[in-house]
């Protein structure tokens, strides 16, 4: 990939062709959300613990429900 020359040294860019875009637009709703999760879990597992943290800060209420929290709410009481 070549940065376009405009863009240099303003940051991260990025070009997508025609191609790139038809494809996309050829993918089922799942096939779409299946990426979406695929590219939150790819995210995930490249940040740190610090840079996980980070991005709640501007969003505090933003924070994932614990598995456990949720798993809770479905256990039946103990007779």
């Amino acid at each position: 990939m070549i940065p376009i020359k405009e863009n240099e040294g303003v940051g991260f860019a990025y070009t997508v062709t025609m191609e790139q875009m038809q494809n996309h637009a050829a993918l089922s709703p799942e096939e779409v959300l299946l990426w979406i999760e695929e590219m939150a879990d790819f995210i995930y597992q490249l940040q740190t613990p610090e840079e996980r943290e980070r991005k709640y800060i501007f969003k505090p209420n933003k924070r994932p429900i614990s598995c456990l929290h949720l798993s809770s709410m479905h256990e039946t009481p103990a007779m």
